[in-house]
């Protein structure tokens, strides 16, 4: 493939037949320039002379000299930014650990190949690499905005919110929309939430950006919601903004003012955040439940109190992340935590959605279990309100096609 013909790839492993192979694999793909290195040392000696010229490197975790996190450690020392893949027959579980490992530092970790690899595998590696320079700008972003950037952000009303569908897993029905607000920058194009979203915490506007994100959905989906008059409305709150006594009386003035059910609002909030200061946020969250606002626990399973704040505070929801549902078709101990998570919500008398459904093997997965609701890209990606209507029309069609025979 031309797109593949100037990557530089330099690859690290002890055995002669894998990087025979591998090589062979790598020409047969198109990549013309391969460097190759039996031990870790040898690669960090090319390193030292022309990082900045390899594109990916290729290493097995399991070398003779250096185990593969200690070369991950010396690639965080020298900075370096290209991608990165893993490559053993190590446990997958091991493979992820490390993977997790990599992504903590922030190093760009394109993903992990089981050996014996796969052409196809490393082909979409290669295609990752090609293409995945874009994401350089945006890896410190947050440092680069004012206060003054953030306010006249709202202000000018670059601040743009897009909607995931959630969608009932067995009719196929829209039950809600998730708003994920992205920043429209006049120099810098669209920019994530989480590249941006530090400095409005850090500023003291989180609050501001709340209300804003809410009242702009409520005026986008007036039409939406008065067509389909059962579906929600699901807002990520910041933990700032829980810690807010204000919140609840404000969030109900808002939806006063557009006619809004409350019952039709749910408020997310990430599990690791309530341990920040837990007697304000069992105080503002059962105000806001008392209010008949919903709540969901979003991202379950990556915290640290799971099944205590199940037990202390009044969700009617609980949401799995995508770290568990991402691959779990194929992988035991992720379906037996997903299976484990809809088990406890169903018993406990919580809706449960799936977050993260991004290939077919997800949606058979979630759609072989209890889980009530789905989101995630093979669904339907963030689109802006305008682009509902033919997608809900489009997704209708697809639905009956990805049902049994």
């Amino acid at each position: 493939m031309e797109k593949l013909e100037g990557l530089r790839v330099l690859l690290v492993d002890d055995e002669n037949l894998m990087q025979t192979l591998l090589t062979q694999q790598l020409k047969m793909l198109g990549v013309k320039t391969v460097y190759n290195c039996q031990r870790a040392g040898e690669a960090l000696e090319i390193l030292s002379s022309q990082a900045e010229d390899l594109d990916l490197i290729i290493f097995d975790l399991r070398m003779p000299d250096m185990d593969g996190i200690e070369f991950l450690r010396q690639l965080i020392a020298v900075n370096y930014q290209g991608g990165i893949a893993l490559a053993s027959e190590e446990d997958i579980r091991v493979l992820r650990s490390a993977e997790n490992y990599a992504k903590a530092n922030k190093l760009f970790i394109l993903g992990a190949l089981l050996k014996p690899i796969e052409i196809e595998s490393l082909k979409k590696i290669l295609l990752s690499a090609a293409e995945g320079k874009v994401f350089d700008y945006e890896s410190d972003a947050e440092h680069f905005f004012t206060r003054e950037e953030i306010e006249q952000a709202i202000l000018e009303k670059e601040l743009t919110n897009y909607y995931q569908p959630k969608i009932h897993l067995s009719t196929g029905d829209v039950v809600g929309l998730e708003i994920l607000v992205r920043w429209d920058h006049p120099a810098h194009g669209l920019i994530r939430p989480e590249k941006f979203i530090p400095l409005v915490e850090n500023e003291g506007l989180i609050d501001q950006l709340t209300y804003y994100v809410l009242e702009a959905a409520l005026a986008d989906l007036s039409e939406w919601t008065k067509q389909n008059n059962e579906s929600h409305l699901a807002l990520n709150v910041s933990t700032i903004t829980i810690c807010n006594l204000d919140f609840p009386d404000a969030l109900s003035e808002l939806l006063e003012k557009f006619s809004f059910p409350a019952g039709r609002l749910i408020v997310e909030v990430t599990e690791s955040e309530m341990l920040r200061n837990p007697e304000t946020v069992f105080d503002v969250l059962t105000r806001l439940r008392l209010k008949g606002i919903t709540l969901s626990i979003d991202d379950f399973g990556t915290g640290y109190s799971s099944l205590a704040q199940l037990r202390d505070v009044p969700f009617s929801e609980l949401k799995i992340d995508k770290g568990f549902i991402n691959g779990a078709f194929e992988d035991h101990s992720l379906r037996a935590i997903v299976e484990g998570s809809l088990s406890i919500a169903q018993n406990i008398g919580l809706k449960s959605v799936a977050e993260g459904v991004e290939t077919e093997a997800d949606w058979k997965l979630i759609t072989q279990t209890s889980c009530d609701t789905g989101q995630g890209y093979f669904i339907g990606r963030p689109m802006l309100a305008e682009s509902l209507t033919a997608w809900a029309d489009g997704w209708q069609q697809r639905f009956q096609e990805l049902l049994p025979a």
